[in-house]
């Protein structure tokens, strides 16, 4: 029974390779933050994977892995903020260097011309499916930290598809890069420590047009160092939460001492609030908690005088104090979390509303001399 020491942030975790079917320690992942597959929408992948960079045109043996990270099975299991996930693991085939597309149910999607492709993914097809995804190459036995040449071998996006209105929303999967190990999302971008949140108005005009509505909402994925986890051998649930408020940055309960106040001191405001479209700053209390991933929007998070004063735009500084989770034999450790905003748009010129989706900018609240969400 061999043992794998990894050591993050001074705490040294140990696992068993017992039952795994791989050899040696694995590093290189690709994290699909937001999954959905039912009647309405349908995701699609394309990547590319180094599968070990073993020979070219071989097929091999569960190259790539994939943790299935479920919040439900409708859109409406978003709004469960309290709600952990439940983790499904499974196998698929790919020779070296190979291009993947396929949708998350893990049948191929052959573009027209193309043919003779040997991939052999696998998906999640048990039932209707809202969630994240971890892909790891169970081939690349080196680190990425190891080889400057190694570092963020696997790259590509995903697709979500209405499939009743034909909209698109595209995003590119994010790669583990600088991690020791597979779905460890610890690191770099992916895992910040501070937010700004920003909305716009109820009701604004884009351009000149009139009859433009706008309606924010929020879209978390708590990050962590251990996303690719066997479900057999570890916990069967994802459940590390992170919390956003305008409290010093805490990471399980202790105090980040690297970590600013999100209280816009330096703005000339010592308390906590939310700053409008127009300059003007109105005191409130502002909490939120996110177990595993979730939604939510202004009415989750503000009072309504907070509502009242910031209907037409705003924006609030929020620290992400990250929870370790306590599920099963394997705690899932919290690092921090990934954050987008998904803008809404109607107006009378579509018969369908349009969603914007895009990562939120940081908070800027570490210290010294480094950017929070710098990959170093």
């Amino acid at each position: 029974m061999g043992l794998l020491n990894k050591i993050y942030n001074g705490r040294v975790v140990l696992m068993t390779t017992v039952g795994l079917s791989f050899s040696g320690v694995y590093a290189d992942s690709l994290l699909a933050p937001l999954v959905i597959a039912d009647s309405n929408y349908e995701t699609y992948f394309s990547f590319k994977v180094p599968a070990g960079r073993n020979t070219v045109g071989r097929l091999n043996s569960n190259t790539i892995h994939y943790t299935w990270i479920k919040k439900g099975t409708s859109l409406g299991a978003l709004k469960k903020l309290n709600a952990p996930c439940s983790i499904v693991n499974n196998k698929g085939r790919v020779s070296a260097n190979d291009m993947v597309f396929q949708n998350s149910r893990g049948i191929v999607a052959t573009p027209a011309g193309l043919h003779n492709d040997q991939s052999q993914p696998n998906g999640y097809n048990a039932s209707n499916y809202v969630g994240m995804v971890v892909i790891s190459d169970l081939a690349n036995t080196l680190p990425a930290e190891s080889l400057i040449t190694n570092e963020g071998g696997m790259s590509g996006f995903a697709y979500i598809v209405n499939i009743t209105t034909g909209n698109i929303q595209d995003y590119k999967l994010l790669n583990n890069h600088r991690s020791l190990a597979d779905g460890d999302f610890g690191k770099g971008f992916t895992s910040k420590k501070s937010v700004d949140l920003s909305w716009m108005g109820g009701g604004v005009s884009v351009a000149g047009y009139t009859g433009v509505s706008a309606k924010t909402d929020w879209f978390a994925v708590v990050t962590g160092f251990d996303m690719a986890q066997d479900g057999g051998l570890f916990s069967s649930l994802y459940d590390a939460s992170v919390t956003f408020s305008q409290n010093t940055r805490t990471v399980n309960g202790v105090i980040d001492a690297t970590q600013d106040s999100p209280q816009l001191a330096n703005l000339g405001y010592g308390t906590k609030g939310v700053m409008n479209n127009d300059e003007g700053f109105t005191s409130g209390n502002i909490s939120i908690k996110v177990n595993c991933m979730g939604s939510f929007d202004r009415a989750e998070i503000m009072d309504a005088q907070l509502l009242a004063d910031t209907r037409f735009g705003g924006w609030v500084r929020l620290s992400i104090s990250p929870q370790d989770g306590a599920t099963g034999v394997s705690v899932h450790r919290a690092t921090g979390a990934l954050v987008y905003r998904a803008d809404t748009f109607t107006t009378p010129y579509s018969q369908t509303p349009v969603v914007t989706i895009q990562p939120e900018t940081s908070g800027h609240l570490l210290s010294g001399k480094n950017h929070p969400n710098r990959p170093f």
